[in-house]
């Protein structure tokens, strides 16, 4: 029997650093506000400067991130981009372009903020895991 998309964005997003320990209920409530986005080798995701207005989860391709023109990383299925800026609602720190074919599930800010005002308990479990996120980060500056 064939998993419905509903279960295969749970088990996705299940994969995700970001919302690894939600509980089923949990990721069940955030499945049915996940759009999935197709996007073509050099389609720009996110722009250096622009305004979060989603959070985007890569499934399936390869993205590079850049500031300023200068190459930081390549990022792929698992990684989690853009959710600082969708928090603060500050502008985007660099911009990600596809460097193949590429699928991201997509949350809008609006989805989000949803999110965290009917799930119980995952404003709690989101503040831990990027709580974790920042000291990954900052101890890889150090």
């Amino acid at each position: 029997m064939r998993r419905s998309r509903r279960e295969e964005k749970v088990a996705w997003l299940r994969r995700v650093p970001l919302f690894a320990d939600l509980s089923t209920a949990q990721l069940e409530g955030l499945a049915p506000l996940v759009d999935e986005v197709e996007t073509a080798a050099g389609q720009v995701l996110i722009d250096q400067e622009g305004f979060g207005q989603e959070l985007l989860i890569i499934i399936d391709g390869k993205v590079e991130v850049t500031r300023d023109g200068r190459h930081l990383k390549d990022l792929g299925p698992g990684e989690v981009i853009g959710e600082i800026a969708l928090l603060d609602g500050g502008p985007r720190t660099a911009t990600v372009t596809a460097r193949e074919p590429t699928t991201v599930f997509s949350i809008s800010k609006r989805a989000f903020d949803t999110v965290l005002d009917r799930i119980p308990g995952m404003p709690h479990e989101l503040l831990r895991a990027l709580a974790v996120r920042l000291r990954a980060a900052t101890e890889d500056s150090v």
